[in-house]
């Protein structure tokens, strides 16, 4: 919940899927995916990535401004 509130970026996706990404380590970062439209609290899915990794999934979304 910490990464949703406080995340480092923010992107979303061709469904309106909302991406939120923390640092969790210097190259390694954790995903929260939620929709726009889910009942307060409720995550799709989550999961670890490499920063190679994000790069390369992250490319294609829309880059979201910091809130």
């Amino acid at each position: 919940m910490r990464t949703v509130k406080d995340p480092d970026e923010v992107y979303l996706d061709e469904r309106n899927g909302i991406h939120v990404l923390k640092r969790i380590q210097s190259n390694k970062f954790l995903v929260v995916i939620y929709g726009p439209n889910d009942i307060e609290g409720v995550i799709r899915t989550a999961y670890v990535t490499s920063n190679a990794r994000k790069n390369r999934r992250c490319k294609n979304l829309r880059r979201l401004k910091h809130y």
